[in-house]
């Protein structure tokens, strides 16, 4: 698992327990201070300011299972959130993962454009036919 490490604790007796525990996350502190911006956001959505919420709780020592349960999300949350910003910093707060399936063919840029700003020939309103000999690229 690339967002935990091994760590040997000793039981006693001779007995040494295996047990994972989350890497670090360490960041500068300006960066932090941009943290603490997302996080007192009002505008933001709620996903953006509660991964900033678990970063911050991450780099001050706290376990994800702490962190879950104050913020009221899963542990799994929390240690995805954790690993993707380990791999990826910043950029990855701002947007979700994508999601299966396969990728998008279309621009729905392009179709919102052309649904409202031109008529289709010999026809009142798009059809989905219509649309899609249009939109294909």
């Amino acid at each position: 698992m690339a967002a935990w490490k091994s760590c040997n604790l000793f039981a006693g007796e001779g007995v040494y327990l295996s047990m994972l525990r989350p890497l670090d996350v360490t960041f500068a502190h300006t960066d932090q201070d941009l943290l603490q911006i997302l996080m007192s956001s009002a505008t933001l959505r709620v996903r953006r300011v509660e991964r900033a919420r678990i970063i911050l709780g991450a780099a001050a020592g706290r376990p994800d299972r702490d962190l879950a349960a104050e913020l009221d999300c899963s542990r799994q949350c929390c240690a995805r959130t954790r690993r993707r910003f380990q791999a990826g910093g910043f950029k990855t707060l701002s947007g979700d993962a994508p999601g299966p399936g396969w990728p998008r063919r279309h621009d729905h840029n392009r179709i919102a454009d052309l649904t409202t700003q031109t008529r289709p020939a010999n026809a009142t309103d798009w059809s989905t036919r219509l649309m899609a000999e249009r939109a294909a690229p």
